[in-house]
């Protein structure tokens, strides 16, 4: 029998040049008895809310693209190991090139290499790390086909009457192509780089240079973002509690079979089922 030892580590296969950075957070890593990538996953979940308010003080297009590109390259880099951005990256850049070249039916040749990608993703992710639960960039890889899945289509009913796009889709239309730079922007922009959610190209770009705003002056949203890190906080330490008061492996145990209420069992079961589905526990495969 084989031992799936990155489970217990979360040491990712794409981290062995990052020793440095891995170094750095298994201390919080042991403290709390998280795995490590899951540690650095969260740090980046979090670290995106200081980097979006410094993204969003840019002064021009130009830098917010480029700032885009480099936090959710960084974002990449410290979740997935040394290349988990290339993907993105590979991907983004094939269906860019096959919509560029205009040729007949190229929609379709762009969204069946979109879900083939993917799906050749999991697949040797299965093969390479089976009922493993480290963390790869099959996660944000399947944020990213749903987002140029939107862009290949929003691009394709440029060719369509307006009456015969569905009206929730018009104000999505991609008339034209755009360059390199906005459209990697969009691609790596971080705030829903690693876990969503997507937003479409145009929704970005309006962002971007302020279209988006009435005056293109940017709302003040820093209630609306303390209220999503309050919340996310709240999430982390029932999740921190339930790992530690209500472990799985009670659920072995003929106490909780044979001596405890059905009552009191279901109700144990809750905060397990979430922290297991969460946070799962070392296996032999």
């Amino acid at each position: 029998k084989r031992q799936v030892s990155t489970q217990s580590t979360g040491i990712s296969k794409g981290d062995m040049g990052l020793e440095v950075v891995d170094n750095a957070f298994r201390p919080i890593s042991t403290l709390l008895g998280f795995p490590l990538d899951q540690i650095k996953f969260i740090f980046c979940m979090f670290s995106a809310y200081p980097f979006a308010y410094a993204w969003k003080n840019l002064s021009s297009t130009t830098s917010k693209h480029i700032f885009s590109i480099f936090v959710g390259v960084f974002f990449s880099v410290i979740s997935f190991g040394l290349w988990g951005w290339f993907h993105a990256w590979l991907s983004s850049t094939v269906v860019y090139v096959l919509l560029s070249l205009k040729i007949p039916n190229s929609h379709v040749y762009a969204v069946i290499f979109c879900f083939g990608y993917l799906a050749v993703s999991h697949i040797y992710r299965m093969y390479t790390d089976w009922m493993g639960w480290t963390m790869d960039f099959t996660g944000s890889q399947m944020i990213l086909t749903v987002k140029l899945s939107t862009f290949i289509f929003n691009y394709h009913d440029r060719l369509s009457k307006e009456d015969q796009v569905s009206p929730e889709c018009r104000p999505f239309i991609i008339r034209s192509l755009p360059s390199l730079l906005p459209f990697y922007g969009w691609v790596f922009f971080f705030p829903g780089f690693l876990a969503g959610p997507y937003c479409e190209f145009l929704t970005y770009q309006r962002a971007s240079d302020l279209t988006l705003y009435p005056d293109r002056k940017v709302p003040n949203t820093n209630d609306q973002a303390f209220r999503k890190i309050g919340h996310a906080a709240l999430c982390f330490v029932f999740l921190f509690i339930g790992i530690k008061y209500f472990p799985t492996t009670y659920l072995n145990t003929p106490e909780f079979m044979y001596t405890n209420s059905t009552l009191y069992n279901h109700i144990y079961v809750i905060p397990v089922s979430y922290t297991h589905l969460t946070l799962p526990t070392k296996r032999i495969v």
